[in-house]
């Protein structure tokens, strides 16, 4: 594993300390914190099965994933392409990875468990990150060690404890009624999602029976008590007479055999249950699942398939997105890779670690276009800075910034006017 070859150092150069038998902190205890699971979180396999979370979850993580990052230097508002985390940050995080691999998979943890943990590999001479390797959130436990954050993680393979200084681990955080551990958006949707679930299990069933809820066996003759037949699931007794009678129908009427005439015998009659409406209805409740479990992800409706689908509605509902939950959690990250990645020397220089949105906040053809023609016309930008937002190469000239002529200070409008009016040139 990836891990343990980072550990195979002498121990001068560890960043980590190996803890053989560690003492397990608890939330009751005042040194500290410890992450865990609530009995009333619904586990997420179980919640990635349904369609909505599923989709929910992945639009997060394209979203986040499909972001430009780049070192910012926020005193000239330039791009600091040669910086050393420039590969890291854009080419490769480590060896297993691509940027988007590593990005993706923290903005899962992150969503489906409220946490997302990264270690950083130093160069021990410089400070200098050289790698960022991903750590599973749920074997981390976050505490205190003598008034300093402190994480201690278990290796899954080796079993093997790690204590990790937090200046060494990037730590994402949801939601944290803390502050210092966050947690999932499971705990808080775990009704809806269970609600969604027996949706799901409900209309299976219904299908499963060919479209039909079943039916009811009548019969005049007295089915109490036990009958000849031994429970298959215990041989040390009899099954009871109605419950020989319903087993034999089912075996002899569902499934592939489904379709086949029925032949009653001993005065039995069959009577179809029809799919009333009110049964019905379960179609339309399942549309207000994907509606909850939207709100609780905080993802467009139409991300999900789901409400009116309205291209006008769908690109305002997508940008209010960006600008709400999606610049949210981009500014936490941005924070804590920022405080993380960078040395204290190029954050007192103003660097910072920066995600790009101008793509996502493009809106459609014309919207952009009156943009940049507005932003050109007052000076605000150049043709050569347009091209650059819209991914194309810059064009000879394209530098020059242009001015218009029409509008002139109010303090020298009296002369220019008056000049104007009487063919007088007046010196500029």
């Amino acid at each position: 594993m990836i891990f343990d070859k980072i550990f195979r150092k002498s121990a001068k150069e560890k960043q980590a300390q190996v803890v053989p038998q560690p003492t397990i902190l608890t939330l009751d205890s005042p040194a500290g914190w410890l992450t865990g699971s609530d009995e009333s979180t619904v586990g997420t396999t179980a919640a990635m099965k349904i369609s909505a979370v599923y989709g929910a979850v992945q639009y997060l993580c394209d979203f986040v994933a499909s972001l430009p990052v780049y070192v910012y230097e926020r005193t000239t508002r330039k791009h600091v392409d040669a910086h050393r985390l420039t590969y890291l940050l854009r080419i490769r995080p480590n060896e297993a990875q691509t940027p988007s691999d590593l990005k993706r998979y923290l903005t899962r943890c992150l969503v489906l468990r409220g946490n997302a943990y990264s270690f950083l590999l130093r160069d021990m001479s410089s400070g200098h990150v050289v790698q960022r390797i991903p750590l599973h959130p749920d074997q981390m436990q976050v505490f205190t060690y003598g008034g300093e954050l402190r994480y201690l993680y278990t290796d899954p393979d080796s079993g093997l404890q790690y204590r990790l200084n937090s200046t060494d681990v990037t730590h994402y955080k949801l939601d944290s009624p803390d502050g210092i551990v966050g947690e999932s958006v499971l705990k808080y949707a775990a009704r809806t999602i269970r609600r969604a679930e027996a949706a799901d299990k409900y209309e299976s069933a219904i299908y499963q029976n060919n479209s039909k809820p079943g039916g009811v066996l009548e019969t005049d003759t007295d089915l109490s008590g036990p009958s000849k037949v031994v429970d298959p699931g215990d041989e040390t007794k009899f099954l009871s007479k109605k419950e020989n009678v319903r087993r034999a129908w089912e075996q002899a009427h569902r499934g592939a055999n489904a379709l086949r005439v029925a032949v009653l015998d001993n005065g039995l009659k069959y009577r179809e249950i029809k799919l009333d409406a009110y049964d019905a209805s379960f179609v339309s409740s399942k549309e207000v699942s994907i509606a909850d479990i939207a709100r609780f992800f905080m993802v467009p409706l139409h991300a999900l398939m789901a409400g009116k689908q309205s291209y006008s509605s769908n690109e305002q509902n997508s940008l209010e997105f960006v600008q709400g939950r999606g610049l949210a959690m981009l500014k936490m990250i941005e924070e804590e890779d920022s405080y993380k990645l960078l040395l204290d020397s190029e954050l007192q220089k103003g660097l910072w670690i920066k995600h790009n949105l101008d793509g996502r906040l493009r809106g459609d053809t014309a919207s952009r276009a009156n943009f940049y023609r507005t932003m050109r016309d007052i000076g605000a930008y150049s043709v050569n800075d347009i091209m650059q937002l819209e991914d194309r190469e810059d064009v000879p000239g394209g530098d020059v910034r242009l001015g218009s002529l029409n509008y002139v200070p109010l303090e020298r409008f009296e002369d220019l006017s008056v000049a104007r009016n009487t063919d007088k040139r007046v010196e500029q």
